[in-house]
């Protein structure tokens, strides 16, 4: 399928996939043309507050620019200092005529998970403590 064609009918179904995915409250759906984000949508809840990009803001540091520049679909860890939440980043070239046109993405926030992470790294300090008191 041609590049410009696949990025139209991404932008088409992209607002359906949380729905479809069931994670209305923790994913973000995304794409860019070859400078800026085209699309972006961002879960409303508390916990996305401080994600800080939204459309017509231009590509910076995380995994869109990595795709771009391979020409090859990619997944990351972004941290917090990138979009503001830590995330659980997919991506994927649109290419036409051997040019990358755009990229298209899905993100899911890994906060929960670090937060869990967190937890059993200080439960596992104290019962180390423990044992050699």
């Amino acid at each position: 399928m041609e590049g410009k064609r696949l990025l139209d009918h991404f932008i088409e179904i992209a607002p359906l996939l949380p729905r479809i995915m069931n994670m209305e409250n923790n994913v973000v759906v995304w794409a860019t043309d070859s400078e800026k984000y085209t699309l972006m949508i961002v879960p409303k809840t508390v916990e996305w507050k401080d994600f800080n990009t939204k459309e017509g803001d231009p590509i910076r540091a995380g995994i869109g620019p990595v795709v771009m520049k391979t020409k090859k679909p990619s997944h990351a860890i972004i941290p917090s200092e990138v979009f503001g939440v830590p995330l659980r980043a997919s991506a994927y070239p649109i290419i036409e005529k051997d040019e990358v046109i755009g990229v298209i993405g899905i993100s899911f926030g890994v906060s929960k998970e670090k937060q869990v992470s967190d937890m059993a790294s200080k439960l596992a300090n104290i019962c180390a403590q423990l044992y050699y008191q």
